[in-house]
């Protein structure tokens, strides 16, 4: 009896779990755990933002918004054709200055993209758009689609897109 009591206390009697000492449950469980959180919340969102990872939304976002800039709502004419303007030339190269500003103006901080989509927000038809894009033409010589592109994500661009496609025009 001696005997046995002594083997027992050798062998540690806990089982498999016990059999496994723990820093390999470190290496088991705590290095894969590390790996997948630094993936999830840093490598995929850098990599998305990036456009090197892209998910179905991301493609039916840009589709929308291809057809989007297609339209000539982005052209300084087509208010004068078309009409649909309500805003007067002040309002539209307030708002023009409000978009330069939220894009190129922030002192390095980055782009303003709530105050772009606010912009969209309240201007209410594809004529004033139009009216807005040719002040920001004239006041900064420069086309505000190519820079709306520059500074926006496609998630960004797809809200604009959405606020776009309400308005009559």
């Amino acid at each position: 009896m001696k005997m046995s009591s002594q083997g027992q206390q050798q062998g540690g009697g806990g089982g498999l779990l016990g059999a496994i000492p723990p820093q390999a449950w470190f290496y088991i469980i705590g290095v894969p755990m590390v790996l997948g959180a630094t993936y999830f919340l840093m490598w995929r969102p850098v990599l998305r933002k990036l456009n090197v990872l892209k998910t179905k939304e991301d493609e039916m976002a840009e589709k929308i918004w291809k057809e989007v800039k297609l339209q000539p709502f982005w052209t300084a004419n087509y208010y004068k054709s078309y009409g649909g303007d309500t805003i007067s030339s002040q309002e539209a190269s307030d708002y023009a200055q409000t978009l330069n500003t939220a894009m190129k103006g922030g002192l390095g901080w980055g782009t303003n993209e709530d105050a772009i989509v606010g912009v969209f927000s309240a201007l209410g038809s594809k004529g004033n758009i139009s009216k807005v894009v040719e002040a920001y033409n004239i006041s900064n010589q420069a086309d505000l689609l190519a820079h709306l592109e520059d500074e926006l994500g496609i998630e960004d661009l797809n809200e604009i897109a959405t606020k776009i496609s309400i308005y009559a025009s």
